[in-house]
């Protein structure tokens, strides 16, 4: 044991006095063995994804640890009254590392069942990520063959197939959109009275769409040119032969000056034929938008101006028009508040695509008419307390001409007409939101207050003069995944043209809730409930929406 102490210590004895000798080595004789030697590093290539658009006005977010499978699936709404329902449901986190036998699902499928006789289908399929080119597929089918009103008199459809598929080069990325879409309804906003004489195929309407879109963007991270262009085209038509084709073209161009300057531009140019019983019209729209970027270590500064041109022919106001873009921002405190204001305006597009899923109960025949925002300006505060709450306060005042509402027509009650204040209309918006997210859990809420003086018109007719919406998620385990939603409107007016009176409608709540269950990583059941008041609500005259809706299903990850 003796001899192999010693035999150690010499050991490191001479390690010691060599490692002393190496050391002592002039400097550049180190550089003169490197030199000497020849080195090729080869960079392996690496796909980046492109990163969201930054928006100016949107709230800081506030990001949830990842999941190995990035994928969100939802379950849609169909109320035809509020915005589709936003709840969204991730494959069970993995707690662990997957081992090699377990690869990650890239598709998903869900199907399942609930009252009013409403079957739901839904498939997710991807590519892999590491694929050079990748695709996405989604197709759904929900239905509900009885509604609130009158049995099969109310029911509703939809049924959708979208696909995409992106090439990714070296330092840019092409892709390609294509969806096809149909929605299916009744006019069931009909007077009691007359529930017996009402034929259903006489009140049937169903709207379809078939778009493609391809694009192209410049990716390159260590250039100081960055580029997007984007042309699209689709077809938009319902039931009683009111057709709408459109062109349209989009594009964003940024060129870095130095490292706090920059110039950027939008462009948008839509080409819109629209045809119904009344006629063809030709609406074209284009939009530029230059502006010059300034940032300081805590100021950033935007000036430019936007330029609009359109064709319409129902309008008041100059074909060419040049609008304010001003937006500032300040950082108050570092990472923790900042303050921003704008002063801008716009021509706001307004096709009958937008106006039907904004109302899907029109007349034939809608007079239509772009939005202009003459002005607006803007002013709040945005920002963080710790790591898990996020913030945002905001008011602004403008100006707009051609502003639209929605009127029950006289001839048939069932049917909106859209009504135009051709006077210039001062609008006031007060908005909050708020969010947190921690250990699983998150929680975001909106409101907004809003104050139209219209001049034409007596009221608002059903814009809302109050909204506010909550979403949370709750993840448990890795195994139960708790989702709510809540809708509020208040203040909506209306306009009976059969007794001319004015009716206030009955303020809007409305609760959804999701319960996922994840037996493993493959398998799963949903419990979806909606409206569980089970309220009798009414977003626009005459059309109450289904009460209590309970949807029950499986999912299978593969």
């Amino acid at each position: 044991m003796q001899l192999a102490s010693l035999s150690i210590q010499k050991m490191l004895d001479a390690m010691r006095k060599i490692l002393m000798i190496l050391f002592a080595l002039p400097l550049p004789l180190w550089a003169q063995k490197l030199d000497e030697g020849k080195f090729d590093i080869e960079k392996e290539r690496v796909l980046r994804l492109s990163k969201a658009a930054r928006q100016f006005e949107r709230m800081p977010r506030i990001e949830l640890p990842e999941s190995n499978i990035p994928q969100q699936y939802h379950l849609p709404r169909f109320n035809y009254a509020l915005p589709l329902l936003s709840v969204k449901m991730l494959p069970m986190r993995q707690p662990k590392k997957q081992s090699q036998e377990e690869s990650t699902f890239r598709n998903f499928a869900k199907a399942g069942f609930g009252n009013y006789t409403s079957p739901y289908a839904e498939l997710f399929l991807s590519s892999s990520q590491e694929a050079t080119w990748q695709y996405h597929v989604h197709g759904l089918h929900f239905s509900s063959q009885t509604g609130p009103k009158d049995g099969k008199n109310s029911g509703s459809s939809l049924n959708k197939i979208s696909g995409e598929i992106v090439k990714f080069l070296d330092n840019a990325k092409i892709y390609s959109k294509a969806t096809y879409r149909r929605d299916g309804l009744h006019f069931y906003g009909y007077s009691p009275l007359i529930s017996n004489l009402v034929q259903r195929e006489n009140i049937r309407q169903h709207f379809s769409l078939a778009e493609i879109k391809a694009g192209y963007e410049n990716i390159n991270p260590y250039t100081n040119l960055h580029y997007k262009s984007e042309a699209g085209f689709y077809f938009f038509a319902d039931r009683y032969k009111a057709q709408e084709i459109a062109f349209q073209w989009t594009g964003n161009m940024a060129l870095k000056l130095n490292e706090s300057a920059s110039i950027t531009t939008d462009f948008g140019l839509d080409l819109t034929n629209r045809r119904d019983q009344a006629g063809r019209q030709t609406r074209n729209l284009l939009v530029i938008t230059p502006l010059y970027e300034q940032r300081q270590e805590k100021l950033t500064f935007k000036a430019g101006i936007r330029m609009a041109a359109d064709g319409d022919s129902l309008t008041n106001q100059p074909k060419i028009r040049l609008y304010p873009a001003l937006h500032a921002s300040v950082n108050l405190i570092e990472d923790r508040l900042s303050a921003f204001a704008s002063l801008e305006g716009n021509t706001i597009r307004q096709t009958f695509r937008s106006m039907a899923e904004e109302n899907p109960f029109l007349a034939a025949n809608i007079a239509l008419a772009h939005t202009n925002q003459l002005w607006e300006v803007a002013t709040g505060l945005q920002g963080n307390v710790g790591s898990a709450i996020g913030f945002r306060l905001k008011s602004s005042y403008g100006v707009y001409g051609n502003l639209h509402f929605f009127a029950n027509a006289a001839a048939d009650s069932s049917k909106f007409n859209i009504l135009y204040d051709r006077s210039k209309v001062p609008v006031l918006q007060v908005s909050g939101e708020i969010s947190y997210a921690a250990n699983g859990f998150k929680i975001t809420g909106r409101t907004a207050f809003f104050g139209y003086n219209t001049k034409d018109l007596a009221r608002p007719w059903h814009r809302p003069l109050f909204t506010a919406g909550f979403n949370t998620s709750y993840l448990i385990d890795n195994k139960i995944r708790l989702s709510s939603e809540l809708y509020h409107l208040a203040g909506i007016r209306a306009f009976s043209p059969r007794t001319g009176a004015l009716i206030a409608l009955q303020p809007v709540f409305d609760l959804n809730l999701q319960i996922d269950y994840f037996f493993n990583n493959r398998f799963s059941a949903f419990l979806t409930g909606y409206n569980l008041f089970s309220q009798r609500y009414q977003r626009f005259l005459n059309y109450e929406v289904r009460q209590l809706t309970v949807l029950g299903g499986v999912g299978i990850a593969f």
